[in-house]
């Protein structure tokens, strides 16, 4: 043997493992340009003098690494000892009801509900040829219950400490979200929309609304579900944090610059973008770093933690030395400009077969009257449907 056959048949590599196994060498996922920072010039010679800095990485680090270095999305892993059962029908329904309202024309829309997810990525072919569900379809479609079978760090959790106990009582407003709960799936496409709906339920102008909901996208579609801790959302009066297992995969002055992107789980992605949820092409922390700037918020913040790994993005909301004043919840959300309504009100309907005026309008924070114009406006778009008499009036999305 020459010593590059060797190494093309892991001759090498097989050795090395069992050096790792003993405590006797460890892995270094150091790159090009960090070794290259540690030359020395010893004797006259220039030499790379290494300063152990992987030396102490955990296991669950190690494995991380691993799993962020593969070139194919950890997400499209098959789950072949599952079957398309534990994922939530209704999720599913309601996923494809969002997605024929903003590509009506699109191919999928005649398919059967195992060859869509099959399409979509959420399901793939066991080895007998059955279809059994991707780590995407489990985390997106999934019962918390099932999730957690596969993934047992998984938990989602949004808190609100703005909105006191009385406020989510009389108001229906959501002070904490948790995947855990029982009282909904759990699944991140649930998350996603519950998220979202509280989130527009604040007095922020429109485009910070936005924004908010470009960040929780970011943070879920980069989430290390595999690791031991879950993804944390708090909302305080000052700011609100984003913050999801996993390192950032990219520099961040690359992220925050724009033209550069590498989701953690690029089949999440792509059915979140099947639905107009989030950027696909790197514009989406950049975008959320222009809005702060033009409202005069100060610049967002990257961080990350180490063992375990953490990133955490905080967004500021309001400006520097000054103080927030604060109103009850319904003058909050009667701030919530009509683009914003529009989108909670299809929210709403996807979510539930029917709804009247007075319902949506305790939804959105706007009166009953504006709720009447908006919904007609609607009916004319044809995007919802009246039903019953003028007494007992309701409003479903158009079949």
């Amino acid at each position: 043997y020459v010593q590059s056959e060797r190494q093309a048949q892991g001759i090498y590599m097989k050795y090395a493992k069992e050096l790792v196994e003993k405590g006797e060498a460890y892995y270094c996922f150091c790159d090009k340009e960090r070794l290259e920072s540690l030359k020395q010039e010893v004797a006259g010679k220039e030499i790379v003098v290494y300063d152990k800095h992987c030396l102490h990485l955990s296991k669950e680090e190690v494995e991380a690494m691993f799993r962020d270095a593969s070139r194919k999305s950890p997400d499209m892993r098959p789950l072949c000892q599952l079957g398309l059962h534990v994922l939530d029908p209704d999720a599913i329904r309601r996923y494809r009801s969002r997605m024929i309202l903003r590509h009506p024309e699109h191919i999928w829309q005649e398919l059967d509900t195992p060859e869509f997810l099959y399409k979509l990525g959420a399901a793939a072919k066991a080895p007998d040829g059955s279809l059994c569900p991707t780590a995407a379809g489990l985390l997106m479609f999934g019962y918390e219950y099932e999730i957690i079978r596969e993934f047992s760090g998984y938990f989602l959790d949004y808190q609100d400490l703005t909105v006191s106990e009385q406020d989510a009582r009389k108001f229906n407003q959501a002070r904490r979200i948790v995947s855990s709960s029982g009282d909904w799936s759990g699944s991140l496409y649930d998350f996603y929309f519950r998220v979202s709906r509280a989130l527009a339920s604040s007095a922020e102008p429109a485009p910070i609304q936005d924004a908010l909901r470009e960040a929780l996208t970011n943070c879920l579609i980069n989430a290390d579900y595999s690791s031991s801790i879950g993804v944390s959302i708090r909302k305080t009066r000052e700011e609100i944090r984003f913050s999801n297992p996993g390192s950032f995969r990219i520099a961040i002055e690359n992220a925050s610059g724009g033209g550069i992107s590498d989701p953690r789980n690029a089949a999440l992605c792509r059915m979140f973008n099947l639905i107009d949820v989030g950027e696909r092409t790197g514009s989406g922390l950049p975008n959320i770093f222009r809005v702060w700037k033009e409202q005069g918020l100060p610049i967002p913040s990257i961080t990350q933690e180490f063992s375990p790994e953490r990133t955490i993005l905080a967004l500021t909301l309001q400006p520097a030395g000054q103080t927030k004043k604060t109103s009850s919840g319904t003058a909050k959300a009667s701030k919530a400009a009509p683009a914003i309504r529009k989108a909670l009100i299809i929210d709403y309907l996807t979510e539930h077969a029917s709804a009247g005026a007075r319902e949506l309008s305790s939804l959105t924070g706007a009166s009953v009257p504006q709720i009447q114009r908006l919904l007609s406006r609607l009916v004319q778009e044809g995007i919802v449907v009246r039903e019953g008499g003028t007494r007992n009036r309701t409003f479903r999305l158009k079949s």
